[in-house]
């Protein structure tokens, strides 16, 4: 081939890509969101390094604003694509990462929404990446809110225990 019928992807063209795929991960077609997601990743799977850098830049470039909503506003949508890129990003943006979804775990009312924000902070906070300040500030904002969930009333709903068991096991992960 001599290349002439061949362009390059910059950055500005991957953040854009991403974006569109993002934008069909939340299609009400389940086929239509299923291979969104599934192109998304497969791409950042095989791509270098610095290409899954742009894939990670672009989905947080998308995700950030979410997050940054009120909780109660954030899509759960967004934690799908957490897990996938944790791996690319930066200690400032892991750690931002980190707070904001520590803030819609600590605010959440429902247990599943909690259940799924643990799964995602677990990979976060067990990351090679998860640095002591991160850690500290996990533990600061986990050990509140667990000393409001035991001080709240003295019999315990089985919806506060299964919160309480939510946050020690997170409580676990940071003393590490």
């Amino acid at each position: 081939m001599d290349g002439k019928g061949t362009r390059h992807l910059d950055e500005t063209d991957v953040k854009n890509i991403v974006s569109t795929l993002l934008g069909h991960s939340r299609s009400e077609n389940s086929l239509t969101r299923a291979a969104a997601c599934h192109v998304l990743w497969l791409s950042y799977l095989e791509s270098s390094h610095s290409l899954q850098r742009w894939i990670c830049e672009g989905v947080l470039a998308a995700l950030l604003p979410e997050l940054q909503k009120f909780p109660t506003e954030t899509p759960c949508w967004a934690l799908r694509h957490i897990r996938y890129v944790f791996r690319s990003l930066n200690e400032e943006e892991h750690y931002q990462l980190v707070t904001l979804l520590l803030v819609w775990f600590c605010t959440a009312d429902d247990v599943a929404t909690q259940r799924d924000l643990k799964s995602v902070l677990e990979i976060l906070l067990t990351a090679p990446r998860a640095t002591p300040r991160v850690c500290l500030h996990a533990l600061f904002d986990l050990g509140k809110l667990h000393m409001r969930l035991l001080d709240v009333h003295p019999d315990i709903s089985d919806e506060r225990a299964e919160k309480i068991r939510l946050v020690e096991d997170l409580l676990f992960l940071c003393e590490r």
